[in-house]
Formats: structure tokens, C-alpha cells, sequence
């Protein structure tokens, strides 16, 4: 028959088996066939969950006494594609958020004029754009507060280029409505793709990765689209010389993806999206604390490619940063708005003080 079956099992987040995995998951979920030992009537006799959280069994338990290493049970046992490397983002938790995972509502395209101007949204079945929130009839979103935050690449495609992608977030919900992503688009013309995803959702805030790539997509969201409803970030952290994005550097890269790897599992944050959770699973954490996409430690990864690929993480992470930002500026103005004790007048008066005096200076948590 005119048939391909692939079947493996893990060696890591990166390579052609996993690749076609990855694949059949955006394309043909319905085609991917998981066996799992627990289903095996021999080998899940007395199975319990264990203080880890995973599936055991008098069996499993015999088979981990005999493995060599923790990546020989994760790779032959457990099913877990960072085996090689320690797994930034737990993998039974992202099990437990892939099985809650939905296809989205629509795809397809979003048009648009050169600085960003008139959206308009295209139902294609393989389109760039994936929304998991309702559209009313004329195509527009439900009303909310929502941020567009985007992960930007240089669009030259290829095997092993990244893509450019976006996230859009309802801030008030603390939910994943929508996402973009491609990787031949260049990042002048991103701009104004982002910027037509933050007018047709409502003018949404725009935040992005400023580093490499993104000093022409923030050029062209400034000078090309004039669109000011953007995210700036505090002057100490402004490496690089603007203010505008979020800056990259090894430190803010980690704490960023820990920040959502903890969202997602107390469910501070909601992701439907498949594909952006099973990139998860390609992050691992270096021995000196560097956290990094697989496939950049990879032997195949083509000199001076750098971190290939995760985009839709970085998106999504960048996401939740915007629904905390968001989350404590609220908070802090209702406070500010509450009546205060008279013995406490003082200390209030101060606070008081302290949130105009940084609203006025444009500080992160203020800039709503």
C-alpha cells in the first residue's frame, strides 16, 4: 500500500524522527499512534502513580533498577524527547496540558495594507493564522484587553530556518486566543503584520524580542506603521540602546521561560495550541544553567545558526510576561484607588506618590 509507518522511540528533541513527529502533530494528529508500556496488559499490572507524578508498576519499577542512566528509562520507558538532556519544561506536566490541547476555531490569512492599516481576515485551511477565540460576523474578535507578542526571524526559509511568530493573548483571561507563524516572511513586513494582528484585536499591545532581528522589525513598527501601543521596559534594562521589546540576554531568556514553564502548570496561564506545547518539550537546561532549544546543541546544527527554532515558545512566554505586567498594574491601581486607614495615611500618601511618580517615567508595570 501506499503507506509510511516511522516508529521509534525518543532520542531527544531534535533529528528526523522527531521531525516527522512533529509534522504528523500540525498536520495529522489523528495519525499518531502513542504505546505506552502502561497500556500493556502484563506490564501495567498494579500500576500506580508515583510521587513523581508518572505512571509505575512492580514491571516499571524492575526496568529502572536495571537502566544504566535516567536518560535510558526516559528514552525507553517514558517516552520523553528531551532523554539526552535535562528537560527544562517537566514532561508529564506537558503531558497533562497536550491532552487538554484543541484545534483551533479558525485559520487562515490575515491582509493587510504596508504600514499595517485596514486588517482583514482570509479563511484558508493551511493559513498562517490560528485563532481559538470566536469571530463575530464580520470577522472581528470578541472585545477584550489583548497583547501581540512576537519571536522575530530573518524569513529566509529552509530546512533549518526559524520562523517569525506571533502570540496573541487576552490579558484578562490569561488565555492564548490566536497565533501566526512563518518562516519566508522578512521582518520589515512582519512588523506590519503584527501590527495589523494588534489593530484587528482591539489595538493590542505589540511587545517582541528586540534583539537581532527585531532592531528592523521595531524600526519598522516605529517609523513604517506608526503604531505607539507598544511595550517598553525599564531604562536599566534597555542593553542595546532602545527601550522598545523585551531584550534577550541569558538571564532574562531564563527567567522568562521559568515564569511561563510555572504559569502553565498552575494554570495562571492557558495554552489550546499543540504544536507551541510540543516545542516545549525541545528546550533543555545546560549544566551551567543555560537554557537553550535542543537543537542548537545539536551536531546538526548548521554554524552559526544560533537557537533554531522554539519561536512559538518565545512568543507565548513573552505572552504571559505581558498578563503579569498587566495583572500588577491593576492590582496596583485598585490599591492606589482604595481609602486608607487614618493611622496609616502617611504610608499610603508615599504609595500613592510612588505609583504616578513611576507611571509618569514609563516603568514596565505602569506602562498601561
Amino acid at each position: 500500500t501506499k503507506t509510511r509507518i516511522f516508529l521509534a522511540t525518543p532520542k531527544g528533541a531534535a533529528g528526523a524522527y522527531y521531525d516527522q513527529r512533529k509534522k504528523m502533530v500540525a498536520e495529522k494528529p489523528k495519525q499518531i499512534v502513542r504505546w505506552h508500556w502502561s497500556v500493556h496488559p502484563h506490564k501495567s499490572l498494579g500500576l500506580y502513580i508515583g510521587e513523581d507524578g508518572k505512571y509505575r508498576s512492580p514491571w516499571y519499577d524492575n526496568e529502572c533498577s536495571r537502566a544504566a542512566t535516567p536518560q535510558e528509562i526516559a528514552q525507553e520507558l517514558d517516552i520523553d524527547y528531551a532523554a539526552s538532556a535535562w528537560q527544562f519544561f517537566d514532561g508529564t506536566q506537558l503531558d497533562l496540558i497536550e491532552a487538554k490541547a484543541r484545534e483551533p476555531l479558525w485559520t487562515g490569512e490575515i491582509l493587510f495594507e504596508e504600514d499595517g492599516t485596514d486588517p482583514k481576515l482570509s479563511r484558508q485551511q493551511w493559513g498562517r493564522v490560528s485563532l481559538w477565540c470566536p469571530l463575530s460576523a464580520a470577522g472581528i474578535p470578541p472585545e477584550d484587553e489583548y497583547a501581540v507578542t512576537c519571536d522575530i526571524a530573518t524569513g529566509t526559509a529552509g530546512e533549518c530556518s526559524s520562523q517569525s511568530a506571533a502570540s496573541i493573548v487576552s490579558l484578562t483571561k490569561g488565555v492564548k486566543v490566536g497565533r501566526y507563524n512563518s518562516s519566508t516572511i522578512r521582518p520589515r513586513e512582519f512588523a506590519a503584520c503584527a501590527v495589523a494582528l494588534c489593530r484587528l484585536f482591539h489595538n493590542a499591545k505589540l511587545n517582541f524580542e528586540a534583539n537581532g532581528p527585531g532592531a528592523e522589525f521595531s524600526r519598522a513598527v516605529i517609523h513604517d506603521t506608526k503604531y505607539r501601543s507598544v511595550y517598553y521596559r525599564k531604562a536599566e534594562d534597555a542593553a542595546g540602546g532602545s527601550k522598545i521589546g523585551w531584550w534577550s540576554t541569558g538571564e532574562t531568556k531564563r527567567t522568562l521561560l521559568a515564569r511561563y514553564r510555572d504559569a502553565l502548570k498552575t494554570g495562571e496561564f492557558t495554552n489550546y495550541d499543540a504544536q507551541a506545547i510540543l516545542e516545549c518539550r525541545e528546550f533543555v537546561q545546560k549544566p551551567d544553567g543555560a537554557v537553550i532549544h535542543q537543537r542548537a546543541d545539536s551536531p546538526i546544527n548548521p554554524a552559526g545558526a544560533g537557537d533554531l527554532h522554539g519561536d512559538m515558545v518565545i512568543a507565548d512566554a513573552i505572552g504571559y510576561r505581558m498578563v503579569e505586567i498587566w495583572r500588577k498594574s491593576r492590582s496596583i491601581k485598585a490599591n492606589a484607588r482604595s481609602p486608607a486607614p487614618v493611622e496609616q495615611i502617611g504610608s499610603a500618601w508615599k504609595r500613592i506618590e510612588e505609583t504616578r511618580r513611576k507611571e509618569a517615567e514609563g516603568d514596565e508595570n505602569y506602562n498601561y
